[in-house]
């Protein structure tokens, strides 16, 4: 299935580089199989829930290299971020310090929700 829609996405930028004469391009950077978590798994529910007290939106995007070796050994884990950044993988990344509070509150919740039991299936 992933193969025929990155092979349909292909035939897109082909297709629009022809007629709008701009260069598309489509380039997969990383596969991986599924493996994660459900997104009801206690740790994820409890995740969203430390979240939601601390008043911070969560982005809901698959992360590729930091979970690949907890997926493959079947062991549950998520991605949690403690700030925000912008200009990724340039020269000029930067990360903002004042979420950073709020993102360390955000782990020791999690690791202290882990250590009473709440992910436990």
């Amino acid at each position: 299935m992933v193969e025929e829609l990155a092979s349909k996405i292909r035939y897109l930028t082909d297709e629009m580089t022809s007629r709008i004469g701009a260069h598309v391009e489509f380039r997969e950077i990383s596969r991986r199989k599924y493996g994660g978590m459900e997104f009801s798994h206690p740790m994820n529910v409890m995740a969203r829930e430390i979240l939601n007290k601390l008043e911070i939106t969560p982005r809901l995007t698959p992360s590729t290299s930091e979970l690949s070796a907890f997926i493959d050994k079947g062991i549950p884990a998520l991605t949690i971020g403690l700030t925000n950044g912008e200009n990724m993988e340039t020269p000029e990344e930067a990360i903002r310090l004042e979420p950073i509070s709020k993102g360390m509150a955000q782990l020791i919740a999690l690791i202290k929700a882990i250590d009473r039991g709440c992910c436990n299936e």
